[in-house]
């Protein structure tokens, strides 16, 4: 219906707006310079005298009154004088220099409280912003200031003419030489007709006929009168035209009338003046303030018409809606909130300007985020939607799961939610994530190397443990959902929400799931595939609601540290914990439980070292009988409970297992106390009865009873062996029961990079939709080989680059990436790597292997033949495109993974662990990796490209060794540290300890490390143990030891199987003086002053002390906001730039920590206010050299010699930049200077600070 068609200068309604407020604001302020006083004649009571309410509760400002009975009119309390010594009440000129109006001896708390400018001259006479002159505006004039003029000219879509007059009458006076009519110049058949002013026809030396149009029957110019009708540039209707080419009146169906006899009209005088004429056939009169409001344009058939200003049907995030003039909303495509935003997608600002619709993208790669509020109108009581872009803030939501950072504050920046994970026991947490994820730049290596790196903090290991308990069998007792469904999409939900990453959609609607991998929990379903292509429609009627954000907008990005992978165990899952890290050993039988300790030995040493001690804490303890059968007690628990631990390790138990034979030892040590207490407490009953010695038996051990003071009990040693054997007996079936046995599977969750659909046949619809414009980012979207092409210019495109690519790409070696001392040979099918003496990869030893493709391309690799590519699960090095691709292959010992294997079978009989290794090794003898790579335009190898090695079982001869700590050996910790937790990597899976003491033995060692020991748990630089050591010294000395082969605990010939390090000396040292900061600036308490919003700030810091002199990397928080780090930091000297600072208070929080974990703490709090008042010049005298001007403050001052409407820059400077200034004038030079000194803010930036006359 409307085309884009104008041949009219536009005119926005956001000037005629500010217009209309400008008039409303004018007469509030002059409506309000009156005060009311509480003056008068009356005499007050002794003791009582007037004071000043500088803001009365009624909103009346600077009244006297009687506080002891107005006090509760006075919010802010009476102040004990009058108001002319409150500064507050001081009269003076009030300058609005949003609209241009003023108003004279108003006080400066009613002016400032309505967001003007006040000084101290109250008439405005010396104040240079409200100075009048006219405006020339068409055939009118107004006395008005200089900023009125220049939004009454925009208003009306015409130049500013300003001019300096000596009063409004000389204004007036110009209006009238501004008045229209018919300009002939020359007579008879030469005779030239056109409409001009007064001025312009007397400039010409034409004749002039006022009010009269040429057509005009009188003039007899040979013009003819209506001869075309069209739109007038600068005028908002439809006007007729004569045949000389004059603009004539309005048109109207109604010649006559509109014709007038040859007179001019003006707009109130033609057809319809109270209707906007929209789309009228018969009426040309447009008034954009009428009704909906209209406008001359030209329509889809090509005829000028009134055009409507208002969009009907205008397009939608969902649909269309109609719209009004001027109003702006935001469009979106895909649905908002909680990470949902699909690839390629912005959001964007749509508005109807005069029946049209435009759009403004909020920022590429969804930088900016579109807010909308609605307005409700007071007259019509219709909404009017206003919408605007600001700056996407989700990096800093990543930065609240931070150490040290409150994650409760994160939904304090509103473009962050909290999400809840529960995976079961030990994995619930909370992570602050971002609701409208940003965009990921992939078009250089070092992007994809970034956007790899920031989508891989999602990344994501979890264990489900479980635990064989007597009485309920397998009891899970962490990572419950580890491995359902549910834990791979809610990943999935953490992936996508960082951004382009993981399995998502683009704004096409198509699916891709290459950017996440899984192992041991399912893939994504089709159920929640599907739901993830619904994000790609977006609901309708969503919008973000625009928000005060000052306390959290910067421009700063922060780091981001990965989440933790670690389970939090409870204090009452120690045990078990203790099952895991050490291994559940093999399930014998009883004889070969026996045999494990050597029982006949092992039991007679337990009995010999029991009974003696027994024996000798009984004599000691015989002479205070009740103390001594309390002690005899408690000794018979304690060792009782240590006999059960001993037994439950010999065989290898732990978790319920270890308990249940814990309890059982405590028992049978109470049992043998009682025994001896029995026996204590007869002799002492036959002592005091004077019965002699006891009756035979009770202390010859001579049968199995004996009897003293008639009662039987069973001998000492017979007592000890029972309950010896009953604890044996116990640990022996629960043994073959598997009680305390655990089992662990564990789900790796991997994001990666979004990958786009293979091949390019969606290129072209990067610029179906007009208002979207098609972007890089858009582009390549839509398919992997999809490019923009021509950028920036009309030939701009986004095009298939490989339309007729059906070639797969070929793979070769890649030599160069492979390990020293390995070779390659090529074979039929791939490539074999061996030894350089053809020997096999020893086991427990990493290889580098790499491949070259012909074309960038990306790799998986499977463990079994005839997959296709989309079907393979894991990344051949990463998931990037590239064309050297490398990957290491470490293969553990066949007897490890055996072990692994056997303790996690549900029936450990029905494989012995040497049968396992057989078969593991039997797969070793030829071990082969099967390749297919995939090229931009989904061409993927057909048959598996091969590599094929073999594996070489070796003897375990060497002890772990520590690859990697951190902190690194001999790094400081922070000043007053009494511990640190250090996590070491062991090329090896194994249990380490730690003492201070040199050269203490393994077993005597009293602090563990906790390692992680099975085979899936190796991480990059080997196997994680961790160790909370203690720091009592300036420098302090650990010696650690590590045992090796941890999966022999507790079978046989485990002690002479494992290996044990010596010593692996660490230090830590302690910083002897705290990290301080030294200087802020701004400075606390400090004003800064700016010329016009926004401010640029510049935040400094400086540190001392700590591990480096205050080397430190330093971060800061912006009105409670959380933190971000600094821009420049990362030495003693640090600095952020704020180039959007607004007026007003701020509290700027810093905190800088250095490499040994010193942190220092201050904050500043300032403010910031604008600087509009332009220099005065003080005094202008003329001496010897020229013409003096002193300025009140520093400045730069220029002249011309004709205006005072001139650009500061193409003034002459005059000499000086601080506060004395010398004009020399050129030879014979005399008469005005229109001079004007600005500060360095530039104020001010129109008219003449003075005008000097020199004659």
């Amino acid at each position: 219906m409307i085309n884009n068609k104008r041949n009219l200068r536009k005119i926005t309604y956001g000037e005629i707006a500010l217009l209309i407020l400008s008039m409303f604001a004018s007469m509030y302020i002059i409506s309000s310079t009156d005060t009311v006083s509480a003056e008068g004649t009356e005499t007050l009571p002794e003791g009582i005298s007037k004071s000043t309410c500088i803001e009365m509760s009624n909103g009346a400002v600077c009244q006297e009154g009687i506080a002891e009975t107005q006090a509760n009119e006075c919010p802010g309390g009476w102040i004990p004088t009058s108001k002319e010594q409150v500064t507050e009440c001081e009269e003076g000129c009030c300058y609005d220099e949003n609209t241009g109006t003023f108003s004279t001896r108003t006080t400066k708390t009613l002016c400032e409280n309505n967001g003007a400018r006040w000084n101290n001259d109250p008439t405005c006479t010396n104040t240079q912003e409200t100075k009048l002159g006219c405006c020339i505006l068409g055939e009118e004039t107004e006395y008005v200031t200089n900023k009125e003029c220049e939004l009454l000219t925009k208003s009306r879509g015409l130049e500013k003419d300003y001019r300096n007059v000596g009063s409004e009458n000389e204004c007036l006076l110009l209006s009238h030489l501004q008045e229209r009519g018919a300009c002939v110049i020359g007579k008879g058949e030469e005779i030239l007709c056109s409409h001009k002013t007064l001025q312009e026809c007397n400039s010409v030396r034409g004749q002039f006929f006022n009010g009269m149009m040429c057509s005009n029957e009188e003039i007899n110019s040979g013009c003819e009168r209506q001869a075309s009708s069209g739109c007038v540039e600068g005028k908002e209707g439809i006007y007729w035209y004569d045949s000389c080419g004059n603009t004539e009146n309005i048109y109207s169906t109604n010649k006559e009338e509109s014709w007038n006899n040859g007179r001019f009209l003006n707009e109130y005088q033609s057809c319809n003046p109270t209707s906007d004429n929209a789309e009228s056939t018969s009426c040309g009169n447009c008034n954009r303030l009428i009704g909906g409001g209209s406008v001359c344009g030209i329509n889809n058939e090509g005829t000028a018409t009134c055009l409507p200003l208002d969009c009907k049907s205008a397009p939608d995030t969902k649909g269309t809606k109609d719209r009004k003039n001027l109003e702006s909303w935001c469009v979106y495509e895909s649905q908002i909130g909680k990470g949902t935003s699909t690839v390629g997608s912005n959001h964007y600002v749509y508005s109807c300007n005069e029946g049209i619709v435009t759009s403004s993208t909020c920022g590429d790669y969804r930088t900016g985020i579109c807010t909308e509020n609605t307005i409700t109108q007071e007259v019509s009581n219709e909404e009017f939607s206003v919408a605007r872009c600001r700056t996407n803030m989700a990096l800093q939501c990543l930065g609240n799961n931070q150490e040290g950072e409150d994650i409760t504050k994160c939904e304090e920046n509103p473009d962050c939610y909290l999400e809840n994970f529960d995976y079961g026991k030990g994995y619930e947490f909370q992570l602050c994530l971002p609701r409208y994820s940003l965009g990921l730049k992939k078009n250089t290596e070092g992007e994809i190397l970034s956007a790899q790196s920031y989508c891989n903090q999602a990344n994501f290991k979890c264990q489900k443990v479980r635990v064989k308990t007597l009485f309920s069998g397998w009891e899970t007792k962490a990572g419950n959902n580890c491995l359902d469904e549910s834990f791979t999409e809610a990943m999935n939900n953490w992936c996508t929400s960082l951004g382009d990453c993981g399995a998502g959609v683009n704004v096409e609607e198509r699916i891709t799931t290459e950017g996440y991998t899984i192992t041991g929990a399912p893939k994504l379903g089709s159920n929640y595939l599907q739901r993830i292509i619904g994000l790609a429609s977006p609901l309708g009627g969503e919008s973000i609601e625009a928000k005060d954000i000052s306390g959290v907008v910067s421009n700063s990005i922060g780091r981001i540290e990965n989440p933790p992978e670690g389970i939090s165990y409870e204090e009452e899952d120690i045990e078990w914990m203790g099952s895991i890290v050490q291994g559940a050993g093999a399930v014998g039988t009883l004889a070969e439980a026996f045999a494990l300790i050597g029982i006949d030995t092992a039991l007679g040493n337990i009995a010999m070292t029991f009974g003696s001690s027994l024996s000798s804490v009984s004599t000691t303890l015989g002479t205070t009988p009740i103390l001594g059968a309390l002690s005899t007690l408690a000794i018979g628990i304690t060792l009782g409970n240590l006999m059960g631990s001993l037994a439950a390790k010999v065989f290898g138990l732990g978790g319920e297992a270890a308990k249940i034979v814990q309890i059982t030892g405590t028992l049978a040590g109470t049992f043998v106390a009682v025994d001896v207490l029995v026996a204590q407490a007869a002799v002492v009953s036959e002592a005091v009865g004077g019965a002699g010695a006891a009756s035979g038996g009770a202390a010859s051990g001579g049968g199995i009873l004996s009897s003293t003071g008639g009662i039987t009990m069973l001998p000492l040693y017979g007592v000890v062996l029972i309950a010896i054997a009953v604890i044996i007996i116990v640990a022996v079936v629960l043994k073959l029961l598997g009680i305390g046995k655990v089992k662990k599977t564990t789900a790796v969750f991997t994001c990666e990079p979004w990958q786009a659909p293979p091949g390019g046949t969606d290129c072209h619809l990067c610029d179906k939709n007009s208002l979207i414009p098609c972007t890089n980012y858009r582009c390549e979207s839509l398919g992997d080989s999809c490019r923009l092409i021509n950028e920036g210019t009309k030939e701009q495109s986004c095009v298939d680059i490989s339309p007729n690519d059906n070639t797969v790409p070929t793979i070769t070696p890649y030599e160069e990436a492979l390990t020293k001392g390995y070779k390659i040979e090529t074979t039929s099918k791939g490539m074999m790597i061996r030894m350089e003496d053809n020997s096999c990869i020893p086991e427990n030893t990493p290889v580098i292997i790499g491949i070259k493709t012909n074309e960038y391309t990306r790799c998986k690799m499977a463990m079994e033949p005839g997959k296709d590519y989309e079907n393979i699960n894991e990344y051949y090095g990463n998931s990037m495109k590239r064309m050297n691709h490398s990957q290491e292959l470490f293969m553990p010992s066949a007897e490890s993974i055996a072990y692994e294997i056997a303790d996690n079978l549900e029936n450990p009989e029905e494989m012995s662990i040497e049968i396992i290794k057989q078969r593991i090794n039997e797969q070793y003898n030829d071990y082969n990796i099967f390749i297919r790579c995939q090229d931009e335009s989904g061409n993927a190898n057909f048959d598996d490209y091969i590599i094929n090695t073999c594996i070489e079982p070796r003897p375990d001869s060497k002890a772990p060794t520590i690859s990697k700590s951190l902190p690194s050996d001999g790094s400081a910790v922070a000043y007053g540290s009494k511990e640190k937790i250090v996590k070491y990597w062991i090329d090896e899976p194994a249990e380490c300890k730690w003492s201070n003491t040199e050269k203490t033995d393994y077993e005597d060692m009293t602090n563990s490390m906790r390692c992680s020991t099975s085979i899936e748990e190796r991480e990059i630089y080997g196997w994680p143990c961790t160790a909370n050591l203690t720091i009592n010294n300036e420098t302090n000395n650990y010696y650690i030891k590590c045992k090796d082969q941890p999966w022999l605990e507790g079978h046989e010939n485990a002690e002479n199987k494992r290996i044990i390090s010596n010593d692996i000396k660490y230090t830590l040292s302690t910083t002897t003086t705290p990290l301080t900061i030294t200087e802020i600036t701004p400075t606390d308490s400090s004003t800064i002053y700016g010329g016009v919003e926004p401010i640029s700030i510049t935040l400094k810091t400086r540190t001392d002390g700590g591990i480096a002199g205050g080397i430190s990397t330093c971060k800061y928080s912006l009105n409670s906001g959380s933190y971000i780090f600094m821009k420049t930091t990362n030495s003693n000297s640090h600095e952020q730039i704020f180039d959007l600072m607004t007026r007003g208070d701020k509290e700027i929080s810093i905190k800088c920590e250095d490499n040994a974990g010193n942190i220092a703490e201050k904050k500043t709090n300032f403010r910031i206010e604008l600087d509009t008042t332009p220099p005065a010049i003080t005094r202008a005298y003329k001496n010897n050299n020229g013409i003096t001007i002193i300025t009140d403050e520093n400045s730069e001052c220029a002249y011309t010699k004709n205006t005072c409407t001139y650009d500061f820059v193409d003034g002459t400077r005059i000499g000086g930049t601080e506060k004395a200034h010398t004009l020399i004038p050129g030879e014979g030079d005399t008469g005005t200077y229109y001079i004007r000194c600005q500060d360095k803010f530039n104020n001010p930036r129109t008219g003449c600070t003075i005008i000097l006359r020199d004659y």
